[in-house]
């Protein structure tokens, strides 16, 4: 009976192993699972963004251009708000408005 207490600690020992063995397991498993989340996340965005290039290219009007652009981002891309702005072609340290999203989420005309 006295071996039962060493083999019973030993027993406990390896259970302790099993145990921290099985949460890093867990572990490992909850990141797989967040990495393959992500990646679809990814894969989503790359079809929305192709999708995306596939509408602007079929626009023939530069207003229609930067309208729906601004219109894509926030509607198909999630943000919140959205613009376009270029640099003018008769002086390149002022920035002309297109389109935009006011305050309320509505596309907005930013000409300026």
């Amino acid at each position: 009976m006295s071996d039962s207490k060493p083999l019973q600690a030993n027993h406990q020992a390896e259970l302790k192993i099993l145990q921290a063995r099985v949460k890093e397991l867990e572990s490992k498993e909850q990141q797989y699972r967040q990495a393959e989340v992500a990646e679809h996340r990814f894969q989503q965005q790359l079809m929305d963004l192709l999708d995306i290039n596939i509408q602007l290219s079929k626009i023939d009007s530069f207003d229609d251009f930067c309208r729906q652009a601004v219109e894509l981002c926030r509607d198909r891309l999630g943000f919140d708000r959205a613009g376009l702005l270029f640099f003018s072609e008769e002086d390149p340290n002022i920035v002309v408005g297109t389109f935009g999203t006011d305050d309320k989420g509505q596309t907005r005309d930013e000409h300026t």
